[in-house]
């Protein structure tokens, strides 16, 4: 559950996972510096404090053999000009009512649970509702 840590947090878990894959995989660091071009003591900086450039971090990925890991995060949307319409209309025709139906709207709710809601409001929480 990252998303509810600090980036400072995150580093040191991407650190420690970087760490743990390269002893999983047998693979010294000082071997893992040459396999990246990185010096030795950037790679330890990185796997100690999670420090580095964007670019070291792709290296590292590279290294390990991870680097489809980033690919499958960063997978192009498929993007439907037809289906975005679609969506976007089907969107718009939910929140769409009347002015002449807004008092049918509050006015018809036996519970009173739009009772202190504007008009609008109680249009849309009955929209959300449905």
């Amino acid at each position: 559950m990252l998303e509810f840590k600090t980036s400072r947090e995150i580093e040191d878990i991407i650190a420690k996972r970087i760490k743990s894959e390269r002893l999983r995989q047998n693979i010294t660091q000082s071997s893992m510096a040459k396999k990246t071009g990185m010096a030795l003591t950037t790679y330890k900086k990185f796997e100690h404090e999670g420090k580095g450039t964007f670019d070291n971090f792709i290296k590292i990925l590279m290294g390990l053999g991870k680097i489809t890991e980033i690919d499958n995060f960063l997978k192009e949307p498929v993007f439907s000009p037809k289906a975005q319409i679609k969506s976007n209309n089907k969107l718009y025709k939910k929140a769409r009512v009347r002015a002449s139906s807004e008092q049918d709207v509050v006015g018809s709710n036996k519970n009173n649970t739009f009772a202190g809601m504007s008009p609008f409001q109680a249009i849309i929480a009955k929209a959300k509702k449905e």
